[in-house]
């Protein structure tokens, strides 16, 4: 049975498909106002989510598509392909689910090195994989306030948010 953090993962990533599900190619691709288009942020979250998970937890390649410096934190923000996008997550996600959802609590105290951007963790040298899955599923929900914000601009109704996180309780 996955941990409440797994969970809340996949609680996460439900509330991003319900906030860009029939999103159309040409609203996803594009800039509203000085916002990053919305498939940025998506492929940028799962950047994330492949770096921690499949990159440093599993040991495994980035992914080409996600992997890609250009979605990551401080490059340009331009979006790709949409389909591409919502192709790359599916595999992304999939990957780390296979790894994530058989998780123990002394598991998720399991400690690895940390070399990526944020100063403070490089210092600090390691990262436990409770607090990179926590980074994960913070920095989804940080997005999917502006991904909700720019939908709600485009006169799009997407609901409330997050969802009812039934699943992580």
């Amino acid at each position: 049975m996955p941990t409440p953090l797994a969970n809340m993962l996949r609680e996460a990533w439900q509330d991003m498909d319900r906030a860009t599900a029939s999103l159309p190619r040409q609203d996803a691709e594009r800039r509203v106002g000085t916002a990053s288009p919305i498939g940025w942020s998506v492929a940028h979250v799962t950047n994330q989510l492949d770096g921690y998970v499949n990159v440093r937890f599993r040991g495994e390649e980035a992914h080409p598509y996600i992997g890609q410096y250009q979605l990551r934190f401080g490059a340009r923000g331009e979006s790709g392909n949409w389909s591409e996008v919502q192709e790359a997550v599916t595999e992304v996600r999939e990957q780390a689910w296979a790894y994530v959802e058989h998780l123990t609590d002394g598991d998720l105290r399991r400690e690895v090195p940390y070399d990526g951007s944020i100063s403070v963790l490089r210092q600090q040298g390691v990262v436990s994989v409770r607090y990179g899955l926590t980074r994960v599923i913070l920095h989804h929900y940080f997005h999917l306030g502006e991904i909700v914000a720019i939908r709600n601009a485009l006169g799009h109704d997407v609901g409330e948010y997050p969802g009812m996180l039934e699943g992580c309780l």
